[in-house]
């Protein structure tokens, strides 16, 4: 009996395994068009072109001189001999001109910079390969991508009728690792910092107004005076400086008073120096060495930051070199982003042209997701507003009174309240401490205290719910104010409602590619899972197809039921080695596939995440953006309300003191009156007494004389008697008593008068 299955069985193994190899490989093939297909989209990463510098002379003249670099026939794709291919978005021979150059590389950033992106174009390569040439050359018929730009930049500036547009630039160098500003060489190394809104910025670099060709020519070409270049082997004019203009273009619409929406997008043009090997330079000391140290220094902290942006990397090595820290916001995803790798043909430097080629594939890995920047200008439409508000002065004004009425009537609320609060409190605990002296037990204490705050809690809402109806009642006495008053346009508010439309559109974008690539991975899963059943399946009629031509081939040959039993032992033996090393064979397989399916659904998990981060955090941005302007109108409102109530508290405590100072010189007028009035009341009671003196004196001095007088009489009266009764006695006289009584009579009367005046 033979050891080996019969070839018929072995080939229809084959078969069936080579079926179902194609069919997975379909499967895979599709998924993998699929995802290529997706790799295709420029808007969200950076574009590369390579361009092959000529073969010069000196190129040819060196002995070791060999054409190594092959341009395939797509224009996209570029080869080494005998090494690998590299494929960019295009590709430029020895024979290229700076036109069709500058529309493929940097046309499609400026016209994105004219819709409100951020953009940046950078030249990179070893030295002596022309990026100089290629980005800052202005000779007439052989302009570089810089003047090509500020010209198409003009030129679309004065063509559209609908904005007006506004272009300023700043050009610096970092020679040796500082930043020199190459506008105002005075200025000394300048500082890197963030602004508040996290935009990068060069401390004191000098910005000027450029708005036509002429104008931006002398600029620039009295910048570049001070760029730094020296003659090397490899370069007779070589930069020992990285270059960049930065230029900023704001739009607003045509006739626009300064309250409207404007656009403001920043680009950068970037001419890096180029990589050098002190072998081949021919530089081994001095300036020129540190120069070159510096150059490859920060081109190699350059190649680490793109390293880390295409492989999303956490932490990314901005602050490594001053190049990097500047270039922070050009590379780092916040703007539409394009690099032009410049290389030559010689086999000399061969280890430079695959470090730079390898540059511009990372480089192609490197997502961004530019937005437009939008700005209002507040200030001027506060004072667009401010005018508004200036013209309802009046009303404002005749409602002081009643906003100070309202304070003074809030403040005694709330004085009331506070004073309620206090005296229930103190209630409290002087029950609280009675209860304490008194003996009672925990229980009953613990009882008033509930009691107690639950007093305390039914007032405090009382006062609470009162405090709420007064300030609902104020916020519509204020609303209706406002409403009546109100004269804001609303051109302003619908610009400001399709600019955060626009956002949520785009956010919503992100969403929906977020979206898709998860629903595209979940139909490879499915895939994977059908291309395993359907291996599955080829597998189980595989062994019942060769177990049933084996039992009829046995029968046909006349073996045995015994024979065929130990027959079909043995062939079961076979199919189980056969199907364990199929398996293992099947799982290597699957586990291959897996690990590739896992290795992609890892990468694009790392993308949906890092989209619905991205998508996060501008949303997170715009809404802070958003709740920082709205709090800087609140803020300006409040400040404006602050400075009505100021207003209003100093008309207020202006009337008080007058009132104060009226009532206090009614005050003082009562008193001068009253003092008067005790002194005229002191000077007539002293008057009254000093006549009183004057008059009893004179009634004492009268009394006095009327009783000199009386006793005068009584004498004069005695004396008569005592003569009378003596005339009588001796008959000489005679004396009537009436004429006596008569004669006394006056006197009397006299005296009973003085007595009665008494």
């Amino acid at each position: 009996m033979p050891d080996e299955p019969p070839p018929a069985d072995v080939e229809g193994e084959k078969s069936a395994s080579d079926e179902a190899r194609k069919h997975g490989e379909s499967l895979v093939k599709d998924t993998n068009a699929k995802e290529e297909g997706s790799k295709k989209s420029k808007d969200n990463r950076v574009t590369v072109f390579a361009r092959l510098r000529p073969v010069f002379k000196r190129d040819k003249e060196d002995p070791s001189f060999e054409h190594i670099v092959k341009l395939h026939p797509d224009k996209k794709s570029i080869s080494l001999t005998g090494g690998t291919t590299y494929v960019y978005d295009g590709t430029y021979g020895e024979d290229s001109e700076q036109i069709p150059v500058w529309e493929s590389v940097a046309k499609p950033v400026v016209e994105n910079v004219f819709k409100g992106y951020s953009g940046c174009v950078m030249a990179y390569g070893q030295t002596g390969t022309g990026k100089s040439h290629t980005m800052s050359n202005c000779e007439r018929g052989q302009e570089g991508i810089i003047m090509q730009s500020m010209d198409h930049i003009f030129k679309t500036a004065a063509a559209d009728p609908d904005r007006d547009y506004e272009c300023s630039m700043g050009y610096l160098q970092i020679y040796l690792d500082k930043v020199q500003d190459l506008l105002n060489p005075e200025s000394g190394n300048l500082d890197i910092s963030k602004s508040e809104t996290g935009e990068v910025q060069v401390n004191g670099l000098c910005t000027k107004q450029c708005n036509t060709r002429e104008e931006f020519i002398e600029l620039y070409q009295s910048g570049d005076q001070h760029r730094i270049v020296a003659a090397t082997k490899m370069n007779p004019v070589s930069s020992r400086s990285h270059s960049c203009l930065m230029i900023r273009i704001v739009s607003r619409p045509k006739g626009d008073d300064g309250t409207g929406e404007s656009r403001t997008a920043k680009m950068w043009l970037i001419d890096l120096a180029g990589y050098e090997q002190f072998s081949k330079t021919g530089i081994t000391k001095g300036i020129r060495a540190q120069e070159a140290k510096s150059i490859n220094a920060s081109l190699l902290a350059l190649g680490n930051v793109v390293q880390a942006l295409s492989e999303r990397a956490p932490h990314k090595p901005w602050r490594n070199a001053k190049l990097t820290r500047l270039l922070e916001d050009a590379i780092g995803g916040k703007a539409k982003a394009s690099v032009c790798i410049t290389i030559q043909a010689s086999g000399v430097c061969f280890h430079e042209t695959v470090q730079t080629l390898r540059f511009g594939s990372r480089a192609m890995a490197v997502k961004t997701e530019a937005k437009i920047e939008r700005n209002i200008n507040y200030e001027a439409l506060c004072q667009k507003l401010q005018g508004l508000l200036e013209e309802e002065q009046e009303k404002v004004s005749a409602l002081e009174i009643q906003v100070t009425a309202r304070q003074v009537e809030s403040q005694e609320r709330e004085d009331r309240m506070q004073r309620e609060i206090r005296r229930l409190k103190q209630k409290h605990e002087e029950q609280l401490r009675i209860l304490i002296q008194s003996g009672a037990d925990p229980t009953a204490i613990e009882a008033m205290i509930k009691e107690n705050e639950a007093e305390m809690e039914v007032v405090q809402e009382q006062h609470a719910e009162e405090r709420q109806l007064e300030e609902e009642k104020y916020e519509e006495e204020v609303l209706s104010v406002a409403k009546e008053g109100e004269k804001v346009s609303h051109a302003e508010m619908d610009k400001i409602n399709v600019a955060r439309k626009a956002e949520i559109a785009e956010i919503e974008s992100k969403l929906t590619s977020a979206t898709e690539e998860v629903e595209r991975l979940k139909k490879k899963e499915q895939e994977c899972e059908q291309l395993n059943q359907y291996i599955t399946q080829l597998k189980e009629e595989h062994t019942q197809e060769t177990l049933r031509i084996k039992e009829e081939t046995a029968l046909n040959s006349g073996v045995s039921q015994d024979g065929l039993e130990q027959l079909k032992q043995e062939y079961d033996k076979q199919v189980r080695s056969i199907r364990a090393m199929m398996e293992t064979t099947h799982e290597g397989r699957m586990l291959e596939l897996q690990e590739r399916h896992e290795g992609e659904l890892k990468k694009l998990r790392s993308q949906m995440e890092d989209s619905n981060r991205h998508a996060e955090e501008e949303y997170a941005q715009m809404k802070s953006s958003l709740e920082r302007k709205m709090d800087d109108e609140i803020a300006k409102i409040k400040a404006k309300a602050a400075d009505v109530q100021e207003k209003l508290k100093r008309n207020h405590t202006i009337i008080k003191n007058s009132y104060q100072e009226q009532k206090e010189k009614l005050k003082a007028e009562i008193k001068v009156l009253k003092d008067q009035h005790e002194e005229h009341t002191e000077g007539m009671a002293s008057e009254g007494k000093d006549n009183l003196r004057t008059l009893a004196d004179q009634h004492r001095t009268i009394k006095k004389s009327y009783q000199e007088q009386i006793e005068k009489l009584k004498a004069e009266n005695a004396a008569l008697q005592a003569r009378h009764g003596t005339n009588g006695t001796s008959g000489t006289a005679h004396v009537d008593p009436a004429s006596s009584v008569a004669s006394k009579a006056p006197a009397t009367t006299t005296a009973a008068a003085v007595a009665d005046d008494e």
